[in-house]
């Protein structure tokens, strides 16, 4: 396996062990979305930086800086890490990223779909930071970002739109804690995620879908 994908596949199992232990109430990590304190440190990092995969990034020209992970790069990395996949499907519709999903094998088989999820893209505006994180043996997306900040994933089948998602603002404070939305399905469907779209409003910036 190259060198690349280890250091990335320790850095995400890193961050996985210290979101199981900063979990104070598992209870509401099951039930949906909340605070997900591993991710702190990430504010002011690109996907490069996190993923040490290669990315092309765009600057829109209100300043609005999008980013995607190469699609031949996250395309390897996917087989690496679910060579075997058995995807929840729609069962992962509306659960948390934390939700243990339960394929045919017995409990050897059993895995949190957040295991070796990443962001495939992010949107950066001013301070704020919203990614569509993705994870491959799930087959699902979520967003995450600042808690003090509106966005939405929004999954599309062709060029309807299946279903969305929002975290709403909850402080002013500035305080950078993310938070994630619940997850939803992605096998043979397309996801985004958007900036704003706080109470079902106009969304400001969007990624593109994959």
């Amino acid at each position: 396996m190259d060198f690349r994908f280890n250091v990335f596949r320790n850095a995400l199992g890193a961050a996985v062990l210290a979101a199981s232990l900063l979990v104070i109430n598992p209870a509401a990590a099951v039930a949906g979305a909340g605070a997900d304190p591993a991710e702190v440190s990430e504010a002011s990092m690109s996907l490069a930086e996190i993923t040490g995969l290669p990315t092309t990034v765009t600057t829109l020209a209100d300043g609005v800086v999008l980013e995607a992970v190469d699609p031949e790069a996250a395309a390897e990395y996917d087989a690496q890490v679910a060579p075997d996949s058995y995807p929840c499907n729609s069962a992962c519709d509306d659960k948390s990223p934390y939700y243990m999903w339960h394929p045919p094998g017995g409990p050897s088989e059993y895995f949190s779909c957040i295991e070796g999820s990443y962001p495939k893209y992010s949107l950066f505006s001013g301070n704020d930071r919203v990614y569509l994180q993705y994870s491959p043996r799930c087959r699902s997306v979520w967003a995450r970002g600042p808690h003090a900040y509106n966005f939405v994933v929004r999954s599309w089948n062709g060029t309807t739109l299946r279903k969305q998602r929002y975290t709403e603002s909850v402080s002013s404070t500035g305080d950078m804690s993310y938070v994630y939305t619940v997850m939803l399905n992605d096998k043979n469907l397309k996801a985004d995620v958007c900036s704003g779209g706080a109470s079902g409003s106009v969304t400001s910036h969007c990624t593109a879908k994959f």
